[in-house]
């Protein structure tokens, strides 16, 4: 049954979408972003294209930092080259901290 993106989203909000409804919408940027908050290890669910997208990657890590691994190897590469810092600030992990505090 086809659904749309309202219907998938309310899904994935109340923890009640199928593996096979996420792969249908893999391509769906909002799906996909939604889904990751949720579990980050959703993004395997998520189209090659969004596998390389920062803002989905970063999303889905926010929520399981080991989601990396099922990222694009070009965000991954990317992502490894980032100082600490730079990678907290990305995750949020910063809030209030002073770079040159301790």
């Amino acid at each position: 049954i086809l659904m749309n993106t309202k219907e998938i989203l309310k899904k994935i909000k109340n923890n009640t979408i199928s593996t096979d409804e996420l792969k249908e919408f893999s391509k769906d940027k909002q799906v996909i972003i939604a889904a990751v908050k949720k579990n980050g290890k959703n993004l395997k669910f998520a189209d090659k294209q969004l596998k390389a997208d920062k803002e989905v990657v970063l999303e889905a890590m926010k929520n399981d930092i080991d989601s990396l691994k099922l990222a694009d190897k070009k965000i991954i590469k990317w992502f490894e080259s980032l100082s600490l810092w730079s990678r907290d600030q990305l995750l949020g992990l910063n809030k209030g901290k002073d770079p040159f505090g301790d």
